[in-house]
């Protein structure tokens, strides 16, 4: 603690990517009589990615390793997912069958598919993993470990690299006859997040789940005067303008309507998806001292929360949902699959409005949240249904522009997505796929090379600490970020 104290002065701010904000109430962080004093100045805090990520073109090692090799000749073709909402569609519309299924029916998708084959002969098997989480990892590894017969399975962001750093867990798309420019039309960062610490490309996806800051109109133009998404992103573009919005909700609202929903929700946003603050990532910033971006949004949610700009409410709560419901809070930082599930769904069930009450916008900051990725078991011996299935489901426009159109998915390519209305009625009428298009091609960056397994955890950890400081667990904000960096210390197994 103490060497880290000595050299916070000299730590130079970690610039953070996406989009460029200023936050006025921050500051540097120094030591003074054992703990934390703010010097006020205004601080730049990130600079602006707004440019395509380059692609990469780091192919599988020249020889073979020892490691294994996708073959061919086996009798049955078989995904694995915790969930079969989704995999049972992607099948139905790799058959050809996207018109026949609704969204995500997955009854309807099983029916489909039930005693299809490939293009090869192989039986279409779908293996529903009755796990989620961790604790969907660790199944899927122990199956892999064991020799079942898998020959593409799921993970998600939060994991993925536990398997794509592993040769004996996940296979080279080199090796399935795929370059990185097979992707030339994808979201530069779904393939980023698929990457190994190599930068070789393991893992992909057939959706995109960029965010952005989804809004009550009806409220934004009672208490805003704000009338179009446009006006409404200028008043949140940044975190000065969000705050000074959140200012005048309040005194306009008489305190009724905070700004955002929950902590969490801006968490999402405020660490675009990368869980760490940084573009180094959270071990990284640890080596050098103290992650200042971190705290910024440490000291950032306890002055929210003290002045009522947000409520310490837990996401997924019945709280949560009931400030969308009853016009407490102005808006929600979500997802694309927040969209239906959240807003629509959800928080209209139980009240006499319409979804015509929401508009998004990109907010303050690009992130995206979610999103599930596909691996190819290296012991495969369906290398080309292997291979027919990605090629389909996360390059043929035809086949994403069905999976978009009747599975309504955000599907992971730039053109298609340009064209195709997901479901314009969730949100009033709204075209909002160019909106947040534009944050998933120009604004996300993922810089895999300094990923690691274990950062979902320490974001998690991160994240409670900030709800813990906020609810006034910790007086003080050092003791927030100490008993945090005493479990990521857990998590990493540090000495």
């Amino acid at each position: 603690m103490k060497k880290l104290l000595s050299l916070l002065c000299s730590i130079t701010i970690v610039l953070t990517a996406c989009v460029s904000f200023q936050y006025n109430d921050t500051g540097k962080f120094h030591d003074t009589d054992g703990g934390f004093r703010k010097t006020r100045t205004t601080t730049e805090e990130t600079t602006s990615k707004t440019t395509t990520q380059p692609i990469v073109t780091t192919p599988a090692p020249e020889n073979n390793g020892g490691r294994n090799k996708p073959t061919n000749g086996g009798k049955q073709f078989t995904i694995a997912h915790w969930n079969d909402s989704e995999i049972p569609t992607l099948l139905a519309a790799f058959i050809g069958k996207a018109d026949k299924i609704s969204g995500s029916d997955s009854q309807e998708a099983l029916r489909l598919i039930s005693g299809e084959k490939t293009s090869t002969g192989a039986d279409i098997n779908f293996l529903r993993i009755d796990a989620y989480a961790n604790d969907a990892q660790a199944t899927i590894f122990n199956l892999l470990a064991g020799g079942e017969e898998i020959d593409m399975y799921a993970t998600e962001a939060d994991y993925i690299r536990n398997f794509t750093d592993n040769d004996n867990l996940s296979a080279y798309m080199y090796d399935l006859g795929f370059s990185d420019t097979s992707w030339k039309d994808a979201f530069p960062y779904v393939q980023t997040v698929g990457r190994n610490k190599d930068g070789s490309l393991k893992g992909i996806s057939w959706n995109a789940c960029p965010g952005g800051y989804a809004y009550r109109t009806d409220l934004a133009e009672k208490y805003l005067g704000v009338t179009s998404p446009q006006a409404m992103q200028e008043k949140v573009s940044n975190w000065d303008n969000m705050e000074q919005t959140a200012t005048f909700l309040k005194t306009v609202s008489k305190g009724k309507i905070t700004i955002a929903a929950s902590i969490g929700g801006l968490s999402q946003a405020y660490t675009s998806g990368n869980g760490s603050f940084t573009e180094k990532g959270w071990q990284a910033t640890f080596t050098d001292g103290y992650n200042l971006n971190a705290l910024r949004f440490l000291e950032l949610i306890k002055n929210w929360s003290s002045l009522g700009y947000v409520r310490p409410t837990q996401q997924w709560t019945n709280e949560w949902y009931k400030q969308g419901q009853e016009g407490t809070t102005m808006g929600y930082f979500v997802s694309t699959w927040g969209f239906d599930t959240i807003l629509q769904n959800m928080l209209f069930s139980t009240m006499p409005t319409t979804p015509t009450t929401w508009n998004v916008v990109m907010g303050p900051r690009a992130f995206f949240w979610g999103g599930t990725w596909l691996c190819v078991n290296p012991k495969t011996d369906n290398a080309e249904d292997c291979h027919d299935f990605i090629e389909a489901i996360s390059i043929n426009e035809t086949t994403m522009s069905e999976i978009a159109q009747y599975k309504g998915d955000f599907v992971n390519n730039k053109k298609v997505m340009s064209k195709t209305f997901v479901h314009p009625n969730s949100l009033g009428d709204q075209n909002w796929s160019p909106v947040l298009a534009e944050v998933a091609e120009k604004r996300i960056y993922y810089a895999y090379q300094y990923v690691s397994a274990e950062d979902a955890k320490v974001t998690s950890q991160f994240v409670q600490a900030v709800y813990d400081y906020a609810v006034g667990i910790y007086p003080d904000i050092s003791d927030a970020y100490d008993s945090f960096i005493e479990k990521a210390k857990e998590i990493y197994s540090w000495q």
